[in-house]
């Protein structure tokens, strides 16, 4: 008799497991069966994964113009620090005037940057790696917030966890798949490539800003709407 119960106690505990993946994968499909929702995810996941991307040519070059591990630290601290100083400031710029606008001119001004690497190639300084650095991540600090405000007012509101759970798994998978699919690239074509493809992922997440219902001059004001 108690083998049975605590068969099924198993089997009960089994079916509600079940049943709550069921549930959670509802409002993941819920979520992704908006167009707009899927659209801006998806090209959040390819500039995600094109941000770690670059990361293994970084350190090689900022090892290599340093002949050491400090370059490699320099190159991590300036991106922390700029991080640190602008997000506050940057956060509050946007907060003020987000809109699909400000979303697609700060990726295409990532996507110049980005590519703007492919000079350390010919100018091999460290300096300049640095300064390129420190730009991309004061651009930064205005794309991230712009596109969360975005997502935000492109979802509905019972969707918005389970977009933004999307959101959380890319960010994860990219750390993961990035830097690998960059060490693949930068061994056979170099840091140029690396960099050229970085800069092409940010141009595809301002071209799918384009593509999103109501064009360029929708605003947050369809998330104000949805609160």
């Amino acid at each position: 008799v108690q083998r049975r119960n605590c068969v099924f106690i198993a089997s009960e505990r089994l079916n509600q497991a079940g049943s709550a993946l069921q549930r959670v994968l509802h409002h993941y499909r819920a979520a992704l069966a908006e167009r707009n929702v899927a659209l801006l995810l998806g090209a959040g996941i390819v500039s995600e994964i094109g941000d770690w991307f670059n990361i293994v040519a970084l350190v090689s070059l900022s090892y290599s113009f340093s002949d050491g591990a400090l370059g490699v630290g320099g190159m991590f601290a300036a991106r922390m620090v700029t991080r640190l100083l602008c997000q506050g400031p940057a956060g509050a710029y946007v907060d003020r005037n987000a809109s699909r606008t400000l979303l697609f001119t700060s990726q295409l001004v990532m996507a110049v940057v980005a590519s703007s690497f492919a000079l350390l190639a010919m100018i091999p300084e460290l300096w300049l790696l640095y300064l390129l650095v420190i730009l991309l991540e004061v651009t930064n600090c205005i794309v991230t917030p712009a596109f969360m405000v975005e997502l935000k007012a492109e979802a509905p509101v019972e969707q918005r966890s389970a977009a933004n759970g999307v959101l959380t798994a890319s960010m994860s998978t990219a750390q993961l798949v990035g830097p690998l699919l960059g060490a693949l690239v930068l061994a056979p074509f170099g840091a140029a490539a690396v960099f050229a493809l970085n800069g092409l992922t940010f141009l595809g997440v301002a071209i799918a800003v384009t593509q999103l219902e109501g064009g360029l001059r929708a605003t947050r004001s369809i998330a104000d709407s949805q609160e």
